[in-house]
């Protein structure tokens, strides 16, 4: 089995390493979370333990990265958070499929970590419940159609699935909302890859309008 590791603290990498190696798995360690995403389609890990306190922001990226099936592989993802990891940050991790967080590496936190690998599934409640909740994004193998593009102003990566295509125009539905806010009529992605199966296409598009789903143009 196959484990990365991306921070940029050397205690967190060493001790987050001595557990993972202890269970057999062959560890790949980054410093730099854009490397490991350029690189996580050839490793095809079985686990990711990201750093938030190193990448507060990149982690979501990531994360949507390879629960989009773009990357070709959906490994399990695991946070090491601070100690303090908002509410909202939290909602953003159950969307995103993260499979559980811990926020220390003393022996405790390492205990947690251990326990989070040995989980069936996910260990993070899902922070809405109720009829009025949003669905959670749906898993990326069961989708047939999937998309993902930079946000023009945030820069920021939007997956999601794609509703219909005509050839010409894409109704797509975000996995992530909140990552897809601010786009407007009129904007320009220079662009968007379509994955169709296990193949992808490439293309501009500009966003025709916006709501629950997003309507965009293709380009030549």
């Amino acid at each position: 089995m196959k484990a990365v590791i991306i921070s940029d603290d050397d205690d967190v990498i060493g001790k987050i390493n001595n557990v993972l190696t202890a269970r057999n798995f062959d560890t790949i360690i980054y410093r730099w979370l854009l490397k490991a995403l350029d690189n996580v389609e050839e490793i095809r890990p079985d686990v990711v333990v990201i750093s938030t306190c190193d990448y507060p922001r990149h982690w979501k990226t990531f994360a949507q990265f390879v629960k989009s099936g773009i990357g070709g592989t959906e490994p399990q993802i695991i946070l090491y958070t601070p100690a303090f990891f908002p509410a909202s940050e939290t909602e953003k991790a159950s969307m995103l499929g993260i499979k559980g967080t811990f926020s220390s590496v003393d022996e405790a936190g390492l205990e947690r970590f251990t326990s989070i690998l040995n989980a069936d599934k996910t260990t993070i409640a899902t922070p809405q419940s109720g009829k009025n909740a949003e669905p959670s994004s749906v898993p990326a193998q069961k989708k047939q159609y999937g998309m993902i593009f930079t946000h023009p102003k945030t820069e920021a990566f939007v997956t999601g699935t794609v509703l219909s295509y005509d050839g010409e125009r894409i109704e797509f539905a975000p996995d992530v909302p909140q990552l897809a806010e601010r786009l407007a009529p009129g904007d320009h992605i220079s662009e968007v890859s379509l994955k169709t199966g296990n193949s992808c296409s490439y293309s501009s598009a500009d966003i025709v309008s916006t709501g629950k789903t997003i309507l965009l143009k293709v380009g030549e």
